[in-house]
């Protein structure tokens, strides 16, 4: 209840003190509970930390979601539990509800470390846990959603698909423990000597993911339907992902900042500035199509974090443009401002939403002068196409395309074909390791705030410093030589690996 009373319409319920009395009586049982834990307790201390979690209370709701963790494993839900079935030690039903639980928790608690910089708990199921089962009767179920937020026209009634969305997501939150693992410092490994091509490899299975999702998953102007909020959130995890997975690559050179967007990249770097720059394209109208489809006070606490980092990757775009570059640093801009009204419009659920939203706008005003985003009377949200890739380029043409694309763009390459083209073109040994950048940004004297934000090793993501305002909780990197590894500086004097031991790694003669 101290949860759900933030989505009440009534001002009385919503209140802080009528959540805080629903937390309290929570926490009145929590140790008796605990003793004695079942799955429902995992579900209540994740409840809990998702309560003080929307009021920004960060350190107490990674407190709570921490001992949801531990109850996990105190309940061996990351283990096969199979041979209890057999035994009948449990029922079937109850194996399906413990993997779900499990699922649940394992992906929060990756996109919870993602958004406080800080480790995951949950290791991958390495006991031969099943993926969370696709129960085709639940599917079957009719979404009840426009009971909440009746629409102007009668909607097509549609099936609600929530445990296959959440059988993708799962699978999609796989690739995000790769990516922490391969170039985050709160993942496992030390990101510098990442294994062989694994950040070109993750991408190649993200597009993989991708391409093989189904149909009804995606989104495109051609559907009859309405888009369920779990479907437009899932698409937004994919484009997030992307955008993790190439953000600390992103730094334009005087290439990437004056030529046009439709041009091949020739280097690693233009490759992932141009995919971090299709993915805020994309997020943001998936997110505007979420405002407008569904109302932004029903977007997901824990992918607030998206539509920030979204922002924040807008304005160094912007920054780092040329001078010539007016309508693209335009459009950056106005990205920015779409991101900060979403994050105002989900502070009615979330005030948490709204110290993000005021951080966001205090970065934009440096480069705009703005004090205040306007909030508009009608958005236009351009559905984005399920075929649409990363990357577009105008004179390529999409291989067996039948019929024109939706809006009249023009056919473009899958990301598949995008990264296999450029991989071929390129040195394998300067994918894997030599990615020198001679930087051209030069926004850390003009934009302090956000040069500070872009230094952290999250890249723009809302964490580090900020996850607890406490001179007790130290800021990222875990690595006290991480800036070694990367550091920027003005003109042309900052490369990706300045340290030449740290780009040439010797490699074991006995791989490929």
């Amino acid at each position: 209840m101290s949860f759900a009373t933030a989505f009440s319409d009534n001002p009385k319920i919503k209140a802080k003190e009528t959540r805080a009395h629903f937390a309290s009586c929570a926490k009145q049982h929590l140790e008796r509970e605990c003793e004695r834990p079942t799955i429902t307790v995992v579900q209540a201390l994740t409840f809990l930390s998702d309560y003080h979690g929307s009021l920004g209370e960060r350190g107490l709701a990674y407190l709570y979601f921490g001992m949801s963790c531990r109850m996990v494993r105190a309940l061996g839900l990351c283990i096969d539990s199979r041979p209890w079935v057999e035994s009948k030690r449990i029922t079937p039903d109850e194996l399906v509800v413990r993997d779900w639980q499990f699922w649940s928790t394992f992906c929060q608690d990756k996109i919870m470390s993602l958004d406080y910089g800080r480790d995951y708990d949950i290791p991958l199921p390495h006991l031969n846990v099943n993926l969370p089962e696709i129960d085709q009767r639940l599917d079957q179920q009719i979404w009840p959603g426009e009971r909440l937020q009746p629409p102007v026209e009668p909607e097509k009634p549609q099936p609600n698909r929530a445990t296959q969305v959440f059988y993708e997501a799962c699978k999609l939150m796989l690739f995000g423990v790769r990516i922490m693992d391969a170039v985050y410092s709160q993942g496992r490994q030390n990101w510098r000597v990442a294994q062989r091509d694994s950040v070109s490899e993750i991408h190649l299975n993200l597009d993989t993911w991708y391409n093989n999702l189904p149909e009804n998953l995606t989104i495109s102007a051609r559907s009859a339907t309405k888009p369920l909020p779990h479907v437009i959130i899932l698409n937004i995890a994919y484009w997030w992902l992307l955008l993790l997975l190439h953000r600390p690559f992103y730094a334009r050179t005087v290439r990437s900042a004056s030529n046009a967007s439709t041009e091949i990249p020739s280097s690693f770097t233009d490759l992932s500035v141009k995919i971090c720059d299709r993915a805020t394209v994309k997020i943001v109208h998936l997110v505007m199509l979420f405002e407008r489809c569904h109302g932004m006070r029903y977007f997901p606490l824990s992918m607030l974090q998206v539509v920030f980092m979204t922002g924040a990757t807008l304005l160094v775009q912007s920054a780092t443009l040329s001078e010539s570059a007016v309508k693209k640093r335009a459009d950056a801009h106005e990205g920015t401002r779409k991101c900060v009204y979403a994050l105002q419009a989900a502070a009615q659920t979330w005030d948490c939403a709204q110290l993000s939203a005021n951080h966001l706008q205090n970065l934009l005003q440096e480069q705009t002068a703005e004090t205040s985003v306007q909030l508009p009377a009608h958005i236009q949200t351009q559905v984005p196409s399920a075929e649409s890739s990363p990357v577009a380029y105008a004179h390529l043409t999409l291989p067996n395309s039948n019929g024109p694309a939706p809006y009249g763009a023009l056919p473009v390459p899958t990301p598949t074909q995008l990264y296999r083209e450029f991989v071929s073109q390129q040195d394998t040994f300067e994918l894997g390791y030599t990615i020198s950048i001679p930087s051209q940004v030069q926004h850390h004297l003009q934009y302090p705030a956000l040069h500070q934000l872009h230094q952290q090793p999250l890249m723009g993501m809302p964490s580090g410093g900020q996850f607890v305002q406490n001179p007790h909780v130290l800021p990222l990197p875990y690595d006290p030589n991480f800036h070694e590894g990367y550091s920027m500086h003005h003109g042309n004097g900052a490369e990706y690996y300045p340290d030449r031991s740290l780009a040439q790694p010797t490699l074991d003669q006995g791989n490929p």
